[in-house]
């Protein structure tokens, strides 16, 4: 793991991994949003670099393109490996197949509805964060409540995914 501060704001951003070609990579704060180029060492020198570190998996469980789109592409910026599904059948399929590290769950998926997704992963054994990203409109206090009882570990407004999503995946994963 190679760390920086970010120029901006000072935040410590954690690059979890290192390619052998990159002699130097960019990241984006978390916090601020500004982009952090970091300049790597010698390959010898670079920790976990040539020695096959897993990146981290998530997978956006989102209908509206728009957030899906927009949440995949702060993560893969930040280097997570980003899978995607649509609806609540999908979500679980993925789920199995890839054992994502963090899931982000759309309570609101079209079939298979984001509470059913939750229920479904109760009964597993594994430890799995997964955040709720909702709409201002499908958001009342006693389905984040519900949700929280089902296993979910967080949440995130679809308003504020820009601003709060880095922070929420990397609280949870590192």
């Amino acid at each position: 793991m190679v760390t920086a501060n970010c120029p901006e704001c000072s935040t410590e951003i954690r690059i979890p991994h290192a390619r052998r070609a990159e002699r130097a990579v960019t990241y984006y704060c978390a916090v601020c949003e500004k982009p952090v180029r970091v300049q790597l060492r010698d390959e010898e020198d670079v920790p976990g670099a040539g020695q096959g570190v897993r990146r981290r998996k998530v997978l956006v469980a989102e209908d509206e393109g728009l957030l899906s789109r927009t949440a995949a592409a702060l993560l893969r910026r930040q280097g997570y490996d980003v899978l995607v599904a649509g609806d609540g059948e999908s979500s679980l399929e993925v789920i199995h197949r890839e054992h994502p590290d963090l899931v982000l769950l759309d309570l609101a998926l079209p079939g298979m509805t984001g509470f059913a997704v939750l229920r479904a992963l109760q009964s597993e054994s594994g430890p799995r964060p997964i955040v709720l990203v909702t709409s201002a409109q499908a958001r009342r206090p006693e389905e984040i409540l519900k949700a929280h009882a089902l296993g979910a570990d967080g949440f995130i407004p679809a308003e504020l995914l820009r601003d709060t999503l880095l922070f929420r995946v990397e609280s949870l994963l590192l």
